[in-house]
């Protein structure tokens, strides 16, 4: 079927991206909640920019 070669075993694998509008913000917030997110949807975090 189309699309099998693409289909894995396991939790899907996301990444997480970031970012901030200015220099006095921090992603550190943003990273706590998306990763949580991600746990709670099942999904396995692989990469984190």
């Amino acid at each position: 079927m189309p699309g099998d070669q693409l289909a894995s075993k396991g939790p899907p694998r996301v990444a997480i991206y970031a970012r901030v509008s200015t220099t006095k913000q921090e992603t550190e917030n943003q990273v706590v909640q998306l990763r949580d997110y991600a746990t709670r949807m099942g999904w396995s975090v692989v990469f984190l920019a």
